[in-house]
């Protein structure tokens, strides 16, 4: 996903000198870029993340003294994509039903999928959970990190992709405490007895072997898990169950989730701290 927007970036730019890129040009890529072949926008997310990587090439080109100014930040108005309605992005209810019987043959699934379901987590917060980071006595998650993507640079200005760590969180207001129902912190407590059975002695060498016994999801090698796997898992165990077309994703729980609690009536700027979202406007736009 990543290489097809830089390769659209460069399609457009190719051969265009750095100081001959004025807002006028960055308008006009931005009209290039919001149509796909078929004619559909593009999502609003896709242009955001596009004009974000154009904003900071342009930006490090007056750091290198490249070019005076950033012709993006006079004015310029970035172009809004295409934006699904709210209901668009929730799971169907039967579907959600039908994934929940199917999972029960898939134990990290079975795990993983209910408390995404339960609590609105990121999948990047899942997976950086610790197990102290648990409260089962007051039935609080502790949220203060997250599983993110680990790019190193091989040349000056050549990235690439090298696994994955722990990081930040996606904003300050990420870092939360989540009060979670007690069904929750029960399906925490079968998910460490299962790591710990007998049949599963090798997978926990592998989690000390590694100094990760804390971490509360590391995968099969004992390593943190990166969540691109987990989607790659994901999209096996649904087209081995027949639910390859349902369009269920991580992230739509979190959607499921918000739009339960504003429709049993919790108030909208709850709901916003819940999500750890930095602003309540991204909760109204997204979710009310």
């Amino acid at each position: 996903w990543e290489q097809r927007m830089a390769q659209k970036i460069y399609k457009y730019f190719n051969g265009k000198y750095v100081e001959n890129i004025d807002d006028i040009a960055i308008n006009r890529f931005f009209t290039f870029c919001r149509f796909k072949e078929n004619g559909e926008m593009y999502s609003d997310k896709y242009i955001k993340e596009i004009y974000i990587l154009v904003k900071n090439v342009m930006q490090k080109a007056v750091y290198k003294r490249y070019i005076p100014y950033n012709p993006m930040e006079f004015g310029f108005k970035r172009p809004k994509g295409n934006i699904p309605q709210p209901t668009d992005r929730l799971m169907d209810k039967d579907d959600l039903k039908r994934l929940l019987c199917a999972i029960e043959k898939y134990p990290r699934f079975n795990t993983v999928i209910p408390i995404l379901l339960l609590t609105g987590m990121r999948i990047g917060e899942l997976l950086g959970l610790y197990w102290t980071d648990i409260d089962f006595e007051n039935n609080i998650i502790h949220i203060r990190r997250a599983v993110a993507d680990r790019y190193i640079e091989l040349t000056p200005g050549n990235y690439v992709k090298r696994g994955v760590h722990l990081t930040n969180t996606k904003t300050v207001m990420s870092i939360r405490d989540l009060p979670v129902c007690r069904q929750v912190t029960d399906i925490l407590r079968i998910w460490l007895i299962y790591r710990d059975l007998p049949e599963n002695t090798k997978w926990r060498k592998r989690i000390e072997g590694k100094d990760n016994l804390n971490l509360v999801f590391p995968n099969f090698y004992g390593n943190i898990t990166d969540y691109k796997t987990l989607y790659d898992s994901l999209r096996d165990m649904l087209k081995a169950e027949g639910l390859e077309n349902c369009g269920i994703l991580f992230h739509k729980l979190r959607h499921n989730y918000a739009t339960d609690l504003l429709s049993a009536g919790v108030d909208i700027s709850v709901v916003s701290k819940m999500l750890g979202h930095k602003d309540i406007k991204t909760t109204a736009n997204t979710y009310a």
